[in-house]
């Protein structure tokens, strides 16, 4: 992710910090999504309409910011799961980019596409 940016985009993966995230549950089923790049939180504005951008902002320690709170679901599988926010939309990259890199990521409403899957994978 260039500097300076803070819109999430769709990379061809490398596994370099900014596309590494780690789940940190709030104990209520939800998680902060947190890059290991420089702590910060994925957000997207939660009662936005569909295809909204999502971004990087600082963690609420809280729990409290619901822009800020991720259901994966299944949170258990291995294969490609939906990320939903707590109104249901579900990340995205953006359509009118046909998943191209450097697409935006959008919460988008759940339509249980393939392109609204994320295969999550544990790297230490």
């Amino acid at each position: 992710m260039p500097a300076g940016d803070d819109r999430m985009r769709v990379w061809n993966c490398t596994t370099e910090a900014y596309q590494l995230w780690d789940l940190v549950p709030d104990g209520r089923g939800h998680y902060h999504m947190v890059t290991r790049r420089d702590g910060r939180c994925l957000a997207g504005y939660a009662q936005g309409p569909s295809g909204w951008a999502t971004w990087l902002s600082i963690c609420d320690p809280s729990f409290s910011n619901v822009d800020q709170l991720w259901y994966v679901d299944p949170a258990t599988q291995s294969g490609p799961a939906r990320i939903a926010n707590l109104f249901g939309r579900v990340l995205e990259p953006d359509r009118g980019w046909n998943g191209a890199h450097e697409s935006p990521v959008v919460t988008s409403d759940n339509q249980g596409l393939p392109t609204q899957k994320w295969t999550l994978k544990n790297i230490r």
